[in-house]
């Protein structure tokens, strides 16, 4: 259908040899058959292309074909139109609603993670690989609707039952009320006789709601500071997927600051040992006292 839309494809740039879509492809990493490694080291110009890239090369994708759209319009670099290019690229990947987005890649991040804990390859993925695992959380009773329902014994504003029962919704932040009460439920030792919590299972579960809450909220920046770095980094083509780890050599600090200054650093040490790590953070942490004030 596509091709009858938009004329026949001549290339596949993101594919295997398994999973390309025309008989020409540009790979990730070499396989059988392919014509490039890098895709947006070719010139894409004058061909059909098939474009189905993975989610972490979205935005460049996206940039490389709106750009190439653009001049082919007859707006070279030097119209002052060109430089709405890279705002043009932004309000096409922002126009998907957020809450769309934190879906998608919650699920993603699973079938992430079942891949690396059965040494998948989940990108490019194996249809048959996808198909299993869609198996597992079918067997595994996984479903996007759980939900926990509570019921009020007693209510003097209710006098016909018709309000006996609460829904509570299982949720995607780490102070979800299903999960936090499905662990009491489970892991509590100090219950009531009639079957419910008691006191001090009521404080304890308080407690540890407002830690749930604290933990979050440093999540919730870790994820900030990691967007935020990423939007500079993929200039270079680098990509933060955790932190704590990713920044811990100083390497991807060091190149950071470098693109954020606009100023040269140095050249890091390799990162291989725990000195050599220190030295590296060390030569940050010397550039930023002499750019930012502490007190």
């Amino acid at each position: 259908m596509l091709d009858k839309l938009w004329g026949k494809h001549t290339i596949d740039r993101f594919a295997t040899d398994y999973n390309t879509k025309c008989s020409r492809f540009n790979s990730k990493c070499w396989c059988k058959n392919t014509e490039a490694i890098d895709a947006f080291s070719q010139n894409w110009f004058g061909e059909n292309n098939w474009l189905v890239p993975p989610p972490n090369v979205v935005w460049l994708t996206l940039g490389r074909f709106v750009t190439e759209a653009v001049e082919d319009s007859g707006i070279g670099e030097d119209h002052p139109l060109h430089d709405l290019v890279d705002s043009f690229s932004s309000r096409l990947l922002d126009s998907r609603s957020d809450s769309t987005v934190r879906k998608y890649n919650y699920a993603f991040k699973k079938w992430k993670t079942f891949s690396h804990e059965h040494n998948l390859t989940y990108l490019p993925a194996s249809p048959i690989h996808v198909s299993l695992y869609l198996v597992h959380l079918l067997d595994s009773g996984a479903t996007y609707t759980s939900y926990l329902i509570v019921k009020i014994k007693k209510s003097k504003t209710d006098q016909y039952r018709a309000g006996d029962e609460v829904l509570v919704s299982k949720g995607q932040s780490m102070a979800c009320p299903f999960d936090m009460l499905l662990k009491y439920e489970k892991d509590s030792l100090f219950f009531s006789i009639d079957g419910g919590m008691s006191v001090r299972d009521v404080h304890q579960f308080e407690k540890d709601r407002i830690q749930a809450l604290k933990d979050e909220g440093i999540n919730i920046q870790k994820k900030t500071f990691t967007k935020w770095a990423n939007a500079y980094l993929e200039k270079d083509r680098i990509e933060i997927e955790d932190l704590f780890y990713d920044l811990a050599d100083g390497k991807i600090l060091m190149k950071l600051l470098e693109i954020v200054s606009g100023e040269k650093i140095g050249k890091p040490n390799r990162g291989m040992l725990r000195i050599q790590k220190f030295e590296n953070v060390n030569t940050c942490l010397r550039f930023l006292i002499t750019k930012v004030s502490f007190q």
